[in-house]
């Protein structure tokens, strides 16, 4: 099953890493990746995926940083199509 998140398209938000946030050195309840994770978290999913390697590193992190790597996994979209196909 495909879900969005409550915040997607024109009210979407950036993971953090298009501006840079991934070199700074912030309290980690207030990265934007972690704010980012909490929102898709939402959704109860198995995996997060995006298209963007950007994404893919912050999501990753912040999943990490929850302690949840062995309940939720970060996936490129192209990963999810192919494996659909095959």
């Amino acid at each position: 099953i495909l879900r969005e998140s409550s915040r997607s398209r024109n009210t979407g938000m950036c993971c953090g890493a298009g501006g840079g946030r991934m070199w700074i050195d912030e309290d980690p309840s207030q990265r934007v990746n972690t704010l980012r994770v909490d929102q898709l978290l939402e959704t109860k999913p198995d995996v997060i995926a995006s298209a963007c390697p950007y994404c893919m590193t912050m999501l990753s992190d912040g999943i990490k940083e929850k302690q949840l790597e062995d309940q939720v996994e970060t996936r490129d979209i192209l990963e999810l199509l192919a494996d659909a196909v095959v």
